[in-house]
C-alpha cells in the first residue's frame, strides 16, 4: 500500500533517473538466510512446494539421485533480490526483447525456484549499466527471525509514514484505521 502521496512519489521517480530494485550476487551475497541456494537454480522445479510438498521434494530428489541438474545460461550473472521493485519503462522493454530472443533464458527461470527474486534481478543487472540501477527496496517490509512476513496494524502508521519508501507491504486485513489514514495522503 502506498505510504507517501501521489505527488511525493512523482517528484522522488522523476528526481533521478535509475532503476530501483535489490540485486545481489546470487551466490556469494548473503540475502538467502534459509532454504535452497544453489538447488533453487541447478533443478527444475515443476511443482508448488507450499501446496504439492510431497512432488515438489520427490521431484528434486529424483533429479539428485538420477544427477539431472543444468546448467545457468553462461553469458548471465545470477542475481537475487527482493521482488518489490521499480523499474523505467525502457528498462522494461529492453527486457522483453531480450526474453523474446532468448527462449532459453525464459525456460530457465520459468523452472527456477522463486524466481521472482531472481529474474528482474538478473536481467536488470544483465542490461542496465551499474551507475543507473539504485541496489534499494522502494516496498517497506520486515521480515521476522523466520522469515515470515510482518503484518503493519493501525498504530503502525507514524512508522511507514517516517520510512524513506514508497509503498509497505504487508498491511493487516484487520487495520482499517491504518488503511483510511494512508488512504488520505
Amino acid at each position: 500500500m502506498p505510504i507517501k502521496s501521489a505527488g511525493y512519489m512523482h517528484e522522488f521517480l522523476a528526481s533521478r533517473d535509475v532503476d530501483y530494485i535489490e540485486s545481489f550476487d546470487h551466490f556469494t551475497a548473503m540475502w538467502i538466510k534459509q532454504g535452497q541456494r544453489e538447488d533453487r537454480l541447478m533443478y527444475r522445479h515443476l511443482f508448488k512446494q507450499r501446496t504439492q510438498k510431497w512432488l515438489f521434494n520427490s521431484a528434486l530428489a529424483l533429479q539428485k539421485r538420477l544427477g539431472l541438474s543444468r546448467e545457468i545460461p553462461k553469458d548471465l550473472a545470477i542475481q537475487v533480490g527482493s521482488q518489490w521493485w521499480c523499474l523505467r519503462r525502457g528498462t522494461l522493454e529492453k527486457i522483453q526483447a531480450f526474453i523474446r530472443r532468448r527462449w532459453d533464458v525464459k525456460w530457465f527461470f520459468k523452472t527456477t525456484w522463486i524466481p521472482d527474486e531472481t529474474f528482474f534481478q538478473t536481467l536488470v543487472r544483465h542490461h542496465v549499466p551499474t551507475q543507473e540501477i539504485e541496489t534499494c527496496n522502494v516496498t517497506f517490509l520486515i521480515f521476522s527471525v523466520y522469515g515470515l512476513p510482518v503484518s503493519f496494524y493501525n498504530d503502525h502508521y507514524d512508522l511507514l509514514h517516517s520510512q524513506q519508501c514508497l509503498f509497505a507491504r504487508k498491511i493487516s486485513p484487520d487495520a482499517t484505521g491504518l488503511k483510511s489514514r494512508l488512504t488520505t495522503l
